[in-house]
């Protein structure tokens, strides 16, 4: 796989996921719309941003820093990157299969 590519659906990925969080956090979109275009790697984000108090995150009664929920904001973006691009190249390589075998010998 090209790093290039990688990295066209990685910048991608933080530009959609940046205005997705945002939009949430101004409470124009419900937290779930994040999930939808992160499936599956923005599970833990959400489940994340679901323990936030206005003031910081109580997870388990323990108070969490800011600096998790970005951290596992930049997972979400990476791992979703790179699983659209594994998928977008799986969809090349089966679609030249089959123009391959649609033309004639």
């Amino acid at each position: 796989m090209k790093l290039k590519r990688v990295l066209w659906f990685v910048l991608v990925m933080l530009a959609v996921d940046w205005v997705l969080g945002a939009a949430q956090a101004a409470h124009v979109i419900p937290l779930w719309t994040f999930l939808v275009a992160n499936i599956p790697f923005g599970l833990p984000y959400v489940w994340l941003e679901s323990h936030w108090t206005g003031t910081a995150y109580d997870v388990g009664g323990y108070t969490v820093s800011d600096t998790l929920s970005l951290a596992v904001f930049f997972f979400t973006v990476i791992a979703q990157g790179w699983l659209y691009a594994v998928c977008f190249q799986h969809w090349q390589q089966m679609r030249s299969r089959k123009m391959a075998e649609a033309q004639p010998v």
